[in-house]
């Protein structure tokens, strides 16, 4: 009885592995259309490209803004912001997932100063050393782009604990929103001129 058991969890794994060493040999695209055709995929792609539009719609962001996305994942923000007109996103996480998503640590990202229009992650909250995520972020958009951040559902202190962060930005939109399912506030930071920024700190803390 336990040498036939022992052959068939063989030939299980036998088959298991077959399996894997062919998807790994799948030609790219194939691979991808398995997963960007399911639904779980289609439903949390139209969650982002509807949180997105709001953006849009407010004119913080239009075709030609150049977007970054940090520590995206399988890379539902970017094919969102692509879907909804973008034609330049970059995104980037620790492990890549080719070819939405590029390798790169968040805290020490491989681009220029002052490269992008609009920077945006859902993920604040499980960044390693959440200041360096947030002065990357400040550091890659320009004077005048956003930052923005979608973060466990909050108001009040909590939002501006977050925005204690962002020492270069100020706060211009706060919302409540639904993504992936679940509820979120939504943070948009417009950056600043440093020193008029630190001024408007001070101004803030002296009324605190």
């Amino acid at each position: 009885m336990e040498r036939n058991v022992e052959k068939m969890l063989n030939r299980v794994s036998v088959v298991f592995l077959s399996i894997g060493t062919v998807l790994m040999h799948l030609p790219l695209p194939k691979k991808n259309a398995r997963i960007w055709f399911s639904g779980a995929w289609k439903s949390r792609l139209s969650s982002f490209s509807t949180y997105f539009l709001r953006f849009r719609d407010l004119g913080f962001i239009q075709n030609h803004t150049k977007a970054l996305c940090l520590s995206d994942g399988a890379g539902h923000a970017p094919m969102a912001l692509s879907q909804i007109g973008l034609s330049d996103v970059t995104a980037v996480e620790l492990v890549d997932s080719i070819p939405l998503v590029k390798r790169a640590d968040p805290h020490n990202l491989p681009f220029f100063d002052r490269v992008f229009d609009f920077v945006f992650t859902a993920h604040l909250a499980e960044a390693l050393f959440p200041w360096r995520f947030v002065e990357e972020m400040e550091r890659t958009v320009r004077r005048g782009g956003f930052c923005v951040v979608a973060v466990d559902e909050c108001s009040g202190d909590d939002v501006r604990d977050i925005a204690r962060f962002f020492h270069n930005s100020k706060i211009v939109d706060v919302a409540n929103v639904t993504l992936e399912r679940v509820k979120r506030t939504s943070i948009l930071f417009k950056l600043q001129d440093s020193k008029r920024t630190s001024i408007l700190f001070k101004v803030q803390d002296s009324l605190s």
